[in-house]
């Protein structure tokens, strides 16, 4: 039995409480996006520099994460985001990777491994909305709307991202 005025102590409120109200809304999803503007070079350029074509072992290392339009700088972003994408938590997971091949190479030429994402596209409203409790009111630190365009990565064969692996050739050294 408890006093009049007395909080039993299950019932006690936290002042100093955030209440994270954010939330997104997707109107679109789409998947296996070929992200060509990604393209990039995954290993070190091999050269031949003898007048017959040799095997040479490619090995190669590819990473992908996801890329945004806004930077997901705090957890209640994350958190609206992660309720509120197709993919659920798993969204934020870096897939990375290596493996090699035998490669043929011309003579008098270099040779190496492009890579170009395959990602899962998100975008809508992100709607941030992040209230204060005091102890005597209510006080919003957060209050706005804006497009969100996320491009998700996604796992390919044998732990490396999904996307294009690509040999190219060159008589000049790759930038």
């Amino acid at each position: 039995m408890h006093k009049l005025n007395e909080v039993p102590k299950g019932d006690i409120v936290n002042p100093y409480m955030i209440n994270n109200l954010s939330w997104y809304s997707q109107p679109g999803f789409s998947r296996a996006v070929l992200r060509s503007n990604l393209t990039r070079r995954v290993n070190v350029p091999i050269y031949n520099d003898i007048s017959q074509t040799i095997t040479r072992t490619m090995s190669y290392t590819a990473c992908q994460s996801y890329t945004s339009n806004v930077s997901f700088s705090s957890s209640y972003t994350k958190d609206a985001f992660t309720a509120g994408v197709t993919v659920g938590a798993s969204w934020s997971k870096t897939f990375e990777g290596s493996d090699s091949i035998n490669q043929p190479i011309p003579p008098k030429k270099y040779s190496w491994m492009e890579y170009t994402p395959y990602m899962d596209n998100s975008w809508g409203s992100m709607h941030e909305e992040v209230w204060s409790w005091d102890g005597y009111s209510n006080v919003c630190l957060v209050n706005k709307i804006y497009f969100l365009d996320v491009y998700i990565a996604r796992q390919g064969n044998a732990g490396l991202p999904d996307g294009i692996y690509k040999i190219k050739e060159s008589s000049t050294k790759p930038s």
